[in-house]
């Protein structure tokens, strides 16, 4: 369906207005993003700074910290995030943001006016290493959604070029329509969450389509296996994906060579060793005025320590892979963390989608979409998922099998592979 019926005038003028509202966010997005003199001033003061490094006495300074008695060798977790947020007060021309939280709680982050033009900075700076430039025409495909300002599933922003069309609506049934405004509109980039440029994919190769405009895949927000990562590139094109949080603590960005660099000129980054060889990203900020944080664990983890000399020719530190939330893993009751598990799913010819849910410790719950509903394909495809996890868990945990018509996606859009409710 391209379009919903408005049930009365009203509900059309209120499209109206809200749209338009949306077209002014545009503008606005336009004017910090791509303003010359804002990019200049931005650009001098990372080259000014260099690289970083924070003196813990300016972060002495918040109230919070005081209190907490945290010292210089110390970690802030979640918990003091929160009380920061309940001490402290949105800055006059700031912003908010939200980081999410175990529980499905997000936690308010205050951002300063300062942190606002300097993330749009680094955005831009490495859009443009991939070869961007203002005005490429581009898709998005997030978790915005457009039925609050439009009765139709996409929705065009003239003033930056983009087309919106939400993650919600990837589906089989909307294939002719993408392809429609792919081969309208020459996109040249994609922003989009992992889960959904791959969803695309899915939908792009069930149909023998593959756009020949797109220079390039922007994504973020979620993590990705080498194995998408691979795909995606096989069927629209090249994947650069951007790691960072609400918190803005850390800023990771993959190159040519799908090694993970840190922007040394953006914050202060540790990895902290943890268990199973992996280190954990521990990140100080220093241009959020608003919320200073001192060594704050995100939580993320990598699976090797950074090193240096990647054939990009980039200097700075890099890693391999960035594993996803420690609550997207399945865990045993041995206590190991199995992630990465959408590898199980490979191959499979009659599966269009596939989630794993864990809310017991020895037993999970597996949901897949198949492509065809006839019985005998159907239970093919149990029987495949099944024999394909058992030789990844080697009979470690209890597997049950559902067969469902669709998954429903976070609140935020973005689609989960593994749901970890323990």
């Amino acid at each position: 369906m391209v379009e919903k019926k408005l049930s009365t005038a009203g509900e059309g003028y209120m499209l109206l207005i809200k749209s338009c509202v949306r077209q002014l966010k545009s503008i606005f997005n336009v004017l910090v993003r791509y303003n010359p003199v804002s990019y200049f001033a931005a650009a001098c003061m990372v080259r000014w700074k260099g690289e970083v490094r924070p003196d813990f006495a300016y972060y002495q300074q918040h109230p919070v910290i005081q209190i907490s008695g945290i010292n210089h060798n110390d970690t802030m977790e979640k918990p003091l995030l929160r009380e920061m947020v309940f001490r402290s007060r949105k800055p006059l021309f700031g912003t908010v943001g939200y980081s999410s939280g175990t529980t499905n709680s997000p936690i308010k982050v205050y951002r300063s006016l300062l942190n606002v033009l300097l993330e749009e900075f680094f955005t831009v700076r490495y859009w443009r290493e991939a070869g961007f430039k203002f005005f490429d025409s581009t898709i998005v495909l997030r978790g915005e959604n457009l039925s609050i300002f439009t009765n139709k599933l996409y929705f065009f922003l003239p003033f930056e070029n983009k087309c919106l069309f939400s993650s919600f609506d990837l589906s089989p049934d909307n294939a002719s329509l993408l392809v429609d405004l792919f081969e309208k509109h020459q996109f040249k980039f994609v922003q989009a969450y992992p889960s959904s440029v791959y969803q695309l994919a899915l939908i792009f190769q069930s149909i023998g389509y593959s756009p020949s405009s797109v220079r390039g895949v922007f994504t973020s927000s979620e993590s990705w296996s080498d194995f998408d990562v691979e795909f995606v590139e096989s069927q629209i094109g090249s994947v650069f994906d951007h790691y960072g949080q609400a918190e803005r603590v850390a800023l990771l960005q993959s190159c040519r060579f799908k090694n993970y660099h840190v922007a040394e000129d953006y914050s202060y980054v540790e990895f902290l060793p943890s268990e199973n060889g992996l280190h954990e990203i521990v990140g100080t900020n220093v241009n959020n005025s608003a919320m200073p944080l001192w060594r704050y664990r995100t939580h993320d983890f990598v699976t090797s320590e950074p090193r240096v000399g990647c054939p990009c020719g980039k200097s700075s530190r890099f890693v391999t892979n960035i594993l996803g939330r420690s609550d997207d893993v399945v865990v045993l009751s041995d206590g190991s963390r199995i992630g990465r598990l959408d590898v199980a799913f490979k191959g499979l010819d009659n599966l269009f989608a596939a989630q794993i849910v864990q809310s017991k410790l020895n037993e999970i719950d597996v949901y897949c979409v198949p492509v065809s509903d006839s019985f005998h394909e159907v239970a093919h495809l149990k029987n495949e998922v099944a024999r394909s996890l058992d030789s990844y868990f080697r009979g470690r945990i209890g597997i049950t099998i559902h067969v469902v018509e669709d998954i429903k996606r976070e609140p935020s859009g973005k689609f989960r592979s593994v749901k970890n409710l323990l």
